[in-house]
């Protein structure tokens, strides 16, 4: 049983994806400076996410980044590095503010709890 149970899980391991086709992304804050977005696009990335705020801090980088992503036609997705000892309220209404409405290619905004 050991055998088996060691095999499953490097089994596990090895399959990241579901069989079929996959979709390049990137997720981007404000630790890689500025993005070169035209450079990223003609890599393949073809969707984007980037981070709004941790707690209280909100990342220098997420409105540059935020509209740069739409420029080069790419999906772009919004995150939150949720801060579980913050107040989740305050939290959630800082995403919902710096969104505003979601517009077409945009995916729904996600939180990063760690």
């Amino acid at each position: 049983l050991e055998g088996q149970l060691g095999e499953a899980r490097s089994a596990s391991v090895s399959n990241v994806c579901a069989d079929g086709p996959t979709v390049e992304g990137i997720d981007v804050s404000y630790y890689q400076d500025t993005v070169d977005w035209p450079a990223v696009k003609a890599a393949g990335i073809e969707f984007a996410i980037a981070r709004i705020n941790h707690g209280s801090f909100m990342d220098p980088e997420f409105d540059t980044n935020w509209a740069a992503i739409k420029e080069q036609g790419m999906i772009r997705g919004a995150y939150q590095y949720f801060d579980p000892g913050g107040d989740w309220s305050a939290q959630a209404d800082t995403a919902i503010a710096k969104l505003g409405v979601l517009g077409d290619g945009d995916l729904p905004a996600v939180i990063d709890v760690e």
